[in-house]
């Protein structure tokens, strides 16, 4: 279900580009998550760029949907040949890993592009060296690429840049993909430069907040020297996602029931502002009293929120495990505990050391409530 709603955020985004009027839709990249998509998720994409009214719409392909062999969707001969609707006259896609320029229907704009070639980690500095732009016109390109400083944890490094290389460039716009949240360059008049739009929907448990596009409004004197063409860049977020991704911690310290890490789950849900059709990733610490299972499970939220992952990874009932080296043990519950708690002492791989200690915990579960339920690893994608 989630999957199909993720096909209708580019209808949605369609609908705002013709009701607003909008001289363009910008595509930095990724408008697929694969050199692969089915049948289906390409005939849509293609259905809903050919709405009536639809403004011109510009691609410029990213790693996950790079210009390359292996991909069909952004290739009409390939389409034709598929039985597949082809993209409209009206949709630009850029096919060549140099910059190259496509102009608008009207003679003082003009948008810049590259494609991405191949799902590799490149470090092509693609804005070390940029074409002569077109002074009798604005110039807007679109690129694909990792802002230098910024790159997260699994991202491929792919085009880098920096801030002053994207000043330097020249161009009065950019319009940026690859990173996954809002992100904007400003001059030192603290105009927009360029800009990330971020996600259009949340596609991973770290995207929270609102999802959407953004609408850039550009004010440009084509009579005005360098430097001095933009007079204004307005960026103005539209949320396209109607669910939105919440991630909040509760803390379970003191729990003895799972109904109260029930109360204490919905408390953090009212604050947080969740609502029914919205996701929810909670992430629960703290020691709550040994031998009850203190994490609250999805059924008992009912139709609080639509989606609800509990990650108790950091949760670790209040054991008291200075007794278990105390002593000589005599139960099976001390033999175990004391067994494992000197291997974790002598294990130096914190990731071994941490199995270890999960084992531990679900141990000493199983033998106080006769049951195990998972919950000290974190296993979401």
């Amino acid at each position: 279900m989630r999957r199909d709603e993720l096909k209708e955020i580019w209808r949605r985004a369609i609908e705002e580009a013709i009701a607003r009027r909008v001289d363009a839709v910008l595509v930095p990249g990724d408008l697929f998550d694969g050199e692969e998509a089915d049948v289906e998720t390409v005939n849509r994409a293609i259905e809903c760029a050919s709405a009536r009214g639809c403004p011109p719409i510009y691609v410029a392909p990213g790693n996950h949907d790079c210009f390359s062999r292996a991909n069909h969707y952004y290739d009409n001969v390939k389409l034709r040949a598929r039985r597949q609707p082809a993209w409209p006259d009206h949709v630009t896609i850029f096919t060549k890993p140099e910059i190259e320029t496509a102009p608008l229907a009207r003679p003082d704009v003009r948008f810049w592009g590259r494609c991405v070639h191949a799902n590799v980690d490149s470090s092509e500095r693609v804005l070390a060296v940029t074409p002569a732009l077109d002074k009798s016109s604005a110039n807007v390109l679109l690129l694909h690429g990792s802002r230098d400083g910024f790159l997260r944890p699994g991202k491929r490094l792919t085009a880098p840049f920096s801030d002053a290389e994207i000043l330097r460039a020249g161009f009065d716009y950019v319009a940026l993909g690859h990173y996954h949240e809002y992100a904007a360059i400003v001059d030192e008049n603290g105009r927009a430069r360029a800009a990330y739009s971020g996600s259009p929907a949340a596609l991973a448990k770290d995207e929270a907040g609102a999802r959407g596009a953004i609408h850039v409004r550009l004010a440009i004197d084509l009579d005005a020297g360098p430097g001095a063409r933009l007079l204004s860049s307005e960026i103005e977020p539209v949320v396209l996602d109607e669910r939105r991704l919440h991630e909040v911690k509760i803390d379970l310290s003191g729990v003895g029931s799972r109904e109260a890490g029930r109360e204490r789950t919905l408390a953090a849900l009212e604050a947080a502002e969740a609502r029914p059709r919205d996701l929810v990733i909670a992430r629960y610490t703290g020691q709550p009293l040994p031998g009850v299972e203190a994490v609250p499970r999805a059924e008992d939220l009912g139709e609080r929120v639509w989606f609800f992952a509990a990650d108790a990874s950091a949760v670790r009932p209040a054991y008291d495990l200075a007794a278990y080296r105390r002593g000589e043990p005599r139960t099976t519950e001390e033999r175990f505990a004391r067994s494992l708690l000197a291997e974790i002492e002598d294990e130096k791989d914190p990731e071994r050391r941490a199995v270890l200690e999960a084992a531990l915990y679900y141990g000493l579960d199983a033998l106080r409530q006769q049951s195990v339920a998972p919950r000290y690893e974190w296993g979401l994608e």
